[in-house]
């Protein structure tokens, strides 16, 4: 692994640490599963936005949720992938993240970054399967109702490693 992929390595881990902060957050105070939450919400099950103690607080918006903390000073926005994964990245993010977080010239092109990362197993598709259905004709009726739900959040990424 060259040391440019390393680096966005490191980048994207380091975010993925306070997503699970966050997910970890929603779900005790929603008493569920993490890989509930994105359910919950897409069904209306929960609030749109609110507090989950002093300082720490939520805003679901599209399919991601972002959540603040004040206590210690940090925020992140949620990206829900398939089967409820709450550590889901989409292409924006990892660009933004990777090429935001430094001021150097870009050590890989912005337009081969994701390539570079699924090749290098830093990241790869949430699910493969939905992501490639999104691409043909197909029955809905064929998919379960979690599957229906998953296939707007099946173009996002699963950090690996």
């Amino acid at each position: 692994m060259n040391d440019a992929i390393e680096k966005y390595r490191k980048i994207l881990l380091e975010n993925i640490k306070k997503r699970k902060k966050a997910i970890n957050l929603l779900s005790k105070y929603f008493k569920c599963n993490d890989d509930e939450v994105y359910y919950k919400f897409i069904m209306g099950e929960l609030p749109d936005k609110g507090k989950i103690s002093d300082g720490i607080y939520f805003f679901f918006h599209g399919l991601g949720c972002s959540v603040k903390n004040d206590q210690e000073n940090w925020s992140v926005s949620l990206e829900f992938g398939p089967n409820g994964e709450a550590l889901a990245l989409d292409e924006g993010t990892i660009r933004y993240l990777c090429y935001d977080n430094y001021n150097e010239d870009y050590d890989i092109k912005p337009d081969k970054l994701i390539g570079c990362l699924v090749e290098n197993g830093i990241i790869r598709l949430a699910d493969e399967r939905l992501y490639n259905l999104t691409k043909k004709n197909f029955n809905l009726n064929d998919l379960s109702d979690k599957e229906t739900m998953d296939l707007s959040v099946a173009h996002r990424y699963i950090f690996i490693g």
